[in-house]
């Protein structure tokens, strides 16, 4: 950790100035208008919720977990249903054709606002993981607790829409062919 903070330079647009303390019962500047002081007052609310959306959210999935605002889940393809897997192997496939596709047409329209494919291209591309029903593993080996007390803390009900994102991705390869 010291390696990381001696090597760490910061935000150079940040400046931090020293701050008084005994000297703010000294402030007598005032908005100009009511209608500034309510824009400071709706700003100054907006930071303050802005921090806690990112205190919440950009905590580690283990602390979120033990908030009870996240769950901590695994993918394995041998849980899943064999009509599940394929579908899901071809959806990765026309993923990434898709984004080849995008990124193709990105350099050879760099000055695009947006990217069009050609209908064969994108019927070709398109996939779409609606109706599929995937068996997710509950993870707690790394969070400090147990699987009752996870689902104990968790706010999340049924019917909760959820957003998966990937925190790491191991590919597991072939063992080297025995000679």
């Amino acid at each position: 950790m010291e390696a990381i903070a001696r090597d760490f330079t910061g935000n150079k647009r940040t400046e931090q100035t020293s701050f008084d303390l005994p000297d703010l019962a000294n402030f007598e500047q005032r908005s100009r208008t009511l209608a500034h002081a309510m824009e400071e007052f709706v700003t100054i609310e907006r930071h303050v919720e802005l921090a806690a959306w990112k205190r919440a959210r950009l905590a580690a999935p283990e602390r979120r977990l033990l908030a009870g605002q996240s769950l901590v889940v695994s993918y394995l393809e041998s849980d899943q249903d064999p009509a599940t897997v394929a579908k899901n192997q071809g959806n990765e496939r026309r993923r990434i054709l898709n984004d080849e596709y995008r990124a193709a047409f990105r350099a050879a329209n760099p000055d695009a606002t947006r990217v069009t494919l050609p209908p064969e291209q994108k019927a070709a591309s398109q996939w779409s993981q609606d109706g599929m029903r995937f068996r997710l593993r509950l993870e707690t080996s790394t969070t400090g607790c147990d699987l009752d007390e996870a689902l104990a803390l968790s706010t999340l009900r049924p019917e909760d829409w959820l957003v998966l994102n990937p925190r790491l991705t191991w590919i597991v390869a072939s063992p080297p062919p025995s000679k």
